[in-house]
């Protein structure tokens, strides 16, 4: 099963790798098209959409569940008309009550409020059903559609945002009219893709109840709104309590943390909650066990120099690809990446608390670390501003990590891999300072120190890890055999 793992994940890398390499080039156009005010704006709306996505889509949560105890069953379409009738209401009710609110409130909005809300609506509708379609993508293990149909999605939407902002001068609205654009193009390729020509059964039973998915899916919509509190929040405080300025400036250095991490956070999470759950449904327990032990060894080998790697970067990549106005950004980069990688490991234990149903004790996870957010950020911000937003996430992260850590080891306990940790640790720091002489002293932080710097990264920590074992022979060969395999693969959608 770890095998399938690591082959899923290469599977997925071109789309993700495609998406991050967009983002980053994205930046130098936005922060040139808009002050880091402006910029803020937009972050603020584009966060709000996808808060309210996760109310809208919240049946795809219930679709990787339950997705393997339909196909056993063989009900698998019913499946389908269940969940989509289930999402229809949700955007439909949700986003009709959202609609009475932004009208009452239009005369009390800022000038560019109104348009921005109303592109954010949109936004919220079409990605709630984009997300539960491609849920069902990631549970059939469709792995190079997935990948793909998410890949137009990011980079297309940022494509099309700057041409509606350039051509027709849309202003930040037009950020996320692309976004929109790049989602209606793609929901009916997604839904012949997953449902196919035939119609939906809008009435009759489904293999699932739609109790049971009500009661395990909507913890996790708490949970997905504490989430949003956790990575969102601080920007509306910051707003609040700060000048609009520090909105945008800490945006960027957060999406700049954020996207450079989390590529690997999404990788695993793509590629290891379907297998986890797979595998609960059919195997024993020592199965289980097993896979998440080195599931996670694995994400951490992968987590940590990605980490120290940013970190050491941050300036260089910070004024590369943003403005001066954008320069202080770089301040927030290595609190808010440990902070992601933290997210990432917490989403293995987890998977312990999914597959025994226990969702709700991932809400109040959450719950708890997404408050204690809002009373950090609403005591430092006033006086540190956007760099107490940065400390603040990572506190809240690392403190969400080891109680998840406990509630889980209740459930089922395994090997957590300490001993790779501190390996991988030492041969990160190893890579960080070579780096670190790399780019920042020897080449003086241009495209150039910064491209070579990550090729001297990369071979130095691979032959650490040899060095002190942590890398085994077997291991290179096995993971070679599957890039040489799975890649030509990958590449086509």
């Amino acid at each position: 099963m770890s095998t399938e793992l690591l082959r899923d994940i290469i599977r997925y890398a071109p789309g993700r790798m495609l998406t991050i390499v967009a983002g980053f080039a994205f930046y130098p156009v936005v922060t040139r098209l808009f002050e880091p005010a402006e910029y803020g704006k937009f972050a603020l709306a584009i966060a709000g959409a996808t808060l309210l996505s996760t109310f809208g889509g919240w049946t795809a949560t219930a679709v990787i569940r339950f997705y393997p105890v339909a196909e056993k069953s063989h009900k698998r379409d019913a499946l389908v008309a269940g969940v989509l009738r289930l999402c229809t209401v949700s955007v439909l009710t949700l986003g009709l009550l959202v609609l009475a609110l932004i009208l009452l409130a239009r005369s009390r909005l800022p000038a560019n409020g109104f348009p921005l809300l109303i592109a954010g609506l949109a936004y919220f509708a079409m990605d709630s059903f984009f997300i539960v379609l491609a849920s069902f993508l990631r549970s059939r293990r469709q792995v190079l559609s997935y990948s793909w149909f998410i890949a137009w999605k990011l980079v297309m939407g940022m494509v099309f945002g700057v041409t509606l902002v350039v051509a027709l001068e849309l202003g930040v609205a037009g950020l996320i009219w692309g976004y929109c654009l790049s989602v209606a193009l793609a929901l009916p390729l997604l839904w012949v893709k997953v449902v196919g020509k035939k119609a939906i059964a809008w009435s009759g039973g489904e293999p699932v109840p739609a109790g049971a998915m009500i009661r395990y899916s909507f913890p996790l919509v708490g949970a997905g709104m504490a989430a949003w509190i956790l990575s969102v929040s601080d920007r509306y405080m910051l707003e609040i309590l700060r000048p609009s300025v520090e909105v945008g400036i800490y945006s960027v250095g957060y999406d700049i943390a954020d996207r450079s991490i989390m590529v690997i956070v999404t990788l695993f999470a793509q590629a290891f909650t379907p297998l986890a759950v797979i595998l609960w449904e059919t195997q024993e327990r020592a199965a289980s066990q097993a896979f998440l032990s080195d599931g996670t060894r694995y994400f951490l080998l992968m987590g940590i120099p990605a980490v120290i790697g940013i970190s050491v970067l941050r300036e260089p990549i910070v004024h590369l690809l943003t403005t001066p106005a954008y320069y202080p950004a770089a301040e927030v980069v290595p609190f808010v990446a440990t902070g992601v990688l933290l997210l990432g490991l917490s989403q293995r234990f987890y998977t312990v608390l999914g597959v025994h149903n226990k969702t709700l004790l991932i809400m109040y996870s959450l719950l708890s670390a997404a408050l204690l957010n809002l009373l950090l950020n609403y005591l430092l911000i006033p006086l540190y501003g956007f760099a107490a937003a940065a400390l603040t996430t990572l506190i809240c992260y690392g403190l969400l990590m080891f109680a998840v850590l406990r509630m889980s080891r209740r459930l089922l306990a395994w090997s957590f891999p300490l001993g790779s940790v501190l390996r991988a640790t030492f041969a990160a720091a190893v890579m960080g300072g070579l780096v670190h002489l790399t780019s920042n002293v020897l080449l003086s932080g241009d495209w150039l120190g910064v491209a070579l710097g990550v090729v001297v990264g990369a071979v130095s920590y691979l032959l650490c890890l040899v060095i002190v074992r942590e890398l085994r022979k077997e291991e290179v060969e096995k993971l070679t055999a599957l890039i040489r395999k799975w890649m030509p693969i990958a590449a086509r959608p």
